[in-house]
């Protein structure tokens, strides 16, 4: 290996440069994969608050509108965004 440059195979391992490689790319575009659900988690934890902490003020058509967005819309969004597990 005096004239090739090692390189970090998938399991971790180090190989010759003609091994399957991890490039800083792909583990670029597997972190962005979970920020997308803390996203839409935050999203909806914050719709619902809106829609409780208003409720409790003594509001009825604005809670009702956010509350009713949070459960039908951005709570299914959110759990759909989950990680995705099987990908290779």
């Amino acid at each position: 290996m005096s004239a090739h440059k090692q390189a970090k195979r998938r399991d971790g391992r180090r190989g010759d440069a003609g091994d399957a490689v991890v490039t800083d790319n792909q583990d670029a575009g597997h972190r962005r994969d979970f920020s997308r659900p803390i996203i839409a988690v935050s999203v909806a934890a914050l719709t619902l608050f809106f829609g409780y902490g208003d409720l409790w003020r003594g509001g009825d058509s604005v809670s009702a509108l956010l509350l009713t967005v949070a459960y039908v819309v951005m709570v299914p969004i959110a759990i759909m965004a989950g990680p995705r597990r099987g990908r290779g």
